[in-house]
């Protein structure tokens, strides 16, 4: 008998409050996703006032996360978050909301607990690995900023590219072996491995070489310019893009070139 009148007084109640309506559903922002992995950038603001970007790449299925760069200790994934343990020189708990995505950290150095409060929104990686940045509120509607995950986890002051409008602006480019490695083999080894770069950098705006109409030259030895247009002429064919080259007194990583370029799309 106290049971029954136990089940109508529970029934009177919520048929108050939701009258013949179910429950509302608690919403999952990650539960619609057709994957599991899920890259967030987030805008987060600590107790003292200071402001940060947070990047995060969270495998819900592997449970692993990065933060930056730098992986997790940990990651518990529940019906309602998402917490992450890092470790970047002093030990912090990140807990984001699976309704909203909003996010909250606390961290202890030293003595004093310094507690982060912030919204996330999920960005999307492609295939050829270039990632959209979150706008900040100075950029304009029409500039898209893109930067591959290893220009980011080196935290690097610039962005791969920027498209505006119709025009695409890339970062210079030297030799690299895509780790940040300097190619071996001299100006023409790096000036064949700086083509590679921009030829995907391109592909992940559906470009190719022949979009570009402008580029500029920095060579560490003026007097190898002409090993420089050899391979340069058998990626470019006529009619070739506008062109600068100059001589520099010293360029990123020791390399003998740095070539940054434009282009145009249709």
């Amino acid at each position: 008998m106290v049971l029954l009148m136990l089940s109508a007084v529970a029934w009177t109640i919520e048929f108050m409050f939701y009258g013949d309506k179910q429950p509302p559903q608690v919403i999952d922002m990650l539960g619609a996703l057709e994957e599991d992995f899920v890259s967030l950038d987030c805008v987060v603001t600590s107790d003292v006032g200071s402001s940060a970007e947070l990047k995060f790449d969270i495998d819900l299925g592997r449970l692993t996360a990065q933060q930056q760069g730098f992986p997790s200790e940990s990651v518990r994934v529940t019906p309602t978050e998402v917490e992450l343990v890092t470790n970047v020189g002093f030990k912090k708990i990140i807990r984001i909301a699976r309704s909203d995505l909003t996010l909250t950290t606390s961290t202890q150095i030293g003595d004093r607990p310094v507690k982060e409060t912030g919204a996330c929104e999920i960005v999307e990686r492609d295939a050829n690995r270039v990632a959209l940045k979150r706008p900040s509120a100075l950029e304009l509607a029409d500039r898209r900023f893109f930067s591959s995950p290893l220009t980011l986890k080196q935290n690097y002051p610039f962005s791969d590219l920027v498209v505006v409008g119709k025009t695409v602006y890339f970062s210079g480019l030297v030799g690299t072996d895509g780790q940040e490695s300097l190619v071996g083999g001299g100006i023409e080894a790096e000036t064949d491995a700086i083509f590679k770069q921009l030829k995907a950098h391109l592909a992940s705006q559906q470009l190719d070489l022949t979009h570009v109409v402008k580029c500029l030259v920095m060579l560490d030895d003026i007097r190898e310019w002409s090993q420089f247009n050899r391979v340069y002429t058998g990626y470019f064919k006529p009619p070739y893009p506008v062109r600068s080259a100059l001589g520099a007194n010293g360029l990123a990583l020791g390399a003998a070139i740095e070539m940054e370029c434009m282009a145009v799309t249709p």
